[in-house]
C-alpha cells in the first residue's frame, strides 16, 4: 500500500485494512484521508475494548465472556491484549478461545457452553467465514 502511495498521486488507490490506516502512513486522517488513496478499516485492536462495553450494556448481569480470535491473524495478540485490558476494566472474567479454521468451531462452541458465557466477542474476521454450511 505504502510502495503504491509512493508511486502515484493521481491514480486512486483503494484500500481494506484491519489496522489502523493513519498511524500506518497510510492517510492522513479517517473522516478526511485526502489526496488519491482511500478505503475501509475494521480497526480490530482499536474497537475490541468497545465491544465489551457494549456486551457489558446489552448483559448488565454479565460475569463471564468470551473472545474469538484466529490465532494465524498477526493481530490476534494485540486484540487479546486490549480485550484482557478492557474486561479487567469492566470486572469481566475472559477466556480466549481460537479458531484458526472451520474445523476448529465444534470445539470452541462446545467449549464456549462449557463456560457458561454471557457473549461471544469475535475478534478478528476469517475470510472463509462466508462459505460456512449452516446445519
Amino acid at each position: 500500500m505504502l510502495a503504491a502511495k509512493a508511486a502515484t498521486t493521481t491514480i486512486p488507490i483503494v484500500f481494506e485494512t484491519g489496522v489502523d490506516p493513519v498511524a500506518a502512513g497510510i492517510v492522513e486522517s479517517l473522516s478526511r484521508p485526502s489526496g488519491n488513496v482511500t478505503g475501509v478499516t475494521s480497526l480490530n485492536v482499536e474497537v475490541a475494548p468497545k465491544r465489551f462495553e457494549l456486551l457489558r450494556q446489552l448483559r448488565p448481569a454479565t460475569g463471564v465472556v468470551a473472545l474469538l480470535v484466529n490465532p494465524s491473524n498477526p493481530s490476534s495478540q494485540a486484540v487479546i491484549a486490549e480485550s484482557r485490558q478492557a474486561v479487567r476494566a469492566l470486572n469481566l472474567e475472559l477466556h480466549v478461545l481460537m479458531a484458526s479454521s472451520e474445523a476448529d468451531f465444534e470445539g470452541v462452541f462446545a467449549k464456549l457452553g462449557d463456560l457458561h458465557a454471557a457473549g461471544l466477542v469475535v475478534g478478528m474476521a476469517w475470510g472463509y467465514l462466508s462459505s460456512l454450511k449452516y446445519r
